[in-house]
């Protein structure tokens, strides 16, 4: 039986966007689920999505692992459809995204709406808390799917609605350069900084 784990991180002054997404997940989400709400003070993503994927590396009862911004209002059926796309074959799905470098886009998958089979977690582990606010640690998770030779897809349907940027526009700066520099000394000398370079 099918068992979801949803991880929504989220900080103190995103009640309001919070609460519309629980709001969403408890109307249009079927089927056994537990919500994880990671909260943090703006250390950084991946800090807030981890309290959630830990459990996953334990309780074996769950089966699919969902990573939620808390600005994303889910529509009905949202978790059903990324369920079936995972039961076609693949690791995890959800909405891909690039990354603009050396004049070329580099797709990947973007964390603000995600499920993975739980077994990913179990296998790759959690998410990097070397990143800190600024993105790439969806890239990062994305290249350690690829290196086990795990597959993921895009969603061919609408599932959610998507603020966009919500926590991070309440900042003054993000150093995003920071993240790249991080990712690109944790994968050399491999093919991986020189794909995203």
């Amino acid at each position: 039986m099918d068992k979801l784990l949803i991880c929504i991180p989220t900080v103190p002054q995103n009640r309001e966007v919070l609460m519309n997404c629980l709001d969403s997940i408890g109307k249009n989400t079927t089927g056994d689920y537990v919500v994880v709400i990671g909260m943090n003070d703006f250390i950084s993503f991946s800090y807030g999505c981890n309290q959630g994927m830990r459990l996953a590396q334990f309780d074996e009862d769950i089966t699919h692992v969902s990573i939620l911004n808390d600005d994303v209002v889910v529509l009905k059926g949202w978790n059903e459809a990324l369920m079936n796309k995972i039961k076609q074959g693949y690791d995890a799905v959800g909405d891909m995204g690039t990354l603009r470098y050396g004049g070329r886009d580099k797709e990947h998958l973007t964390f603000w709406n995600i499920m993975f089979n739980a077994d990913v977690i179990r296998k790759i582990g959690i998410l990097d808390e070397g990143f800190k606010l600024g993105e790439w640690e969806d890239v990062d998770y994305c290249v350690r799917m690829k290196e086990l030779n795990m597959r993921f897809a895009e969603l061919d349907e609408k599932v959610c609605r998507h603020i966009g940027r919500y926590t991070t526009e309440k900042l003054q700066s993000i150093d995003e350069s920071a993240n790249r520099e991080f990712f690109m000394k944790k994968w050399q000398p491999t093919k991986w900084a020189e794909v995203f370079k």
